[in-house]
């Protein structure tokens, strides 16, 4: 799976962020930063989401 963000999105948060537009090598650089982090931000939102199943006793949702 592959997370898409919209190249305009990027800029304009970290327009925000920085307080004004960033170069191309920072933008280049953040979005190395998310290659690394997406990944990671999905696979802790996948164990978070497996908790609240089991939490709520819906185990049996998971199948066998």
């Amino acid at each position: 799976m592959r997370v898409q963000i919209p190249e305009s999105e990027v800029k304009e948060l970290l327009t925000d962020v920085l307080g004004k537009k960033p170069t191309r090598k920072l933008l280049s650089e953040f979005k190395d930063y998310l290659d690394i982090d997406v990944p990671q931000w999905l696979r802790d939102n996948a164990k978070a989401f497996m908790r609240k199943l089991v939490e709520e006793d819906r185990r049996k949702e998971l199948g066998d």
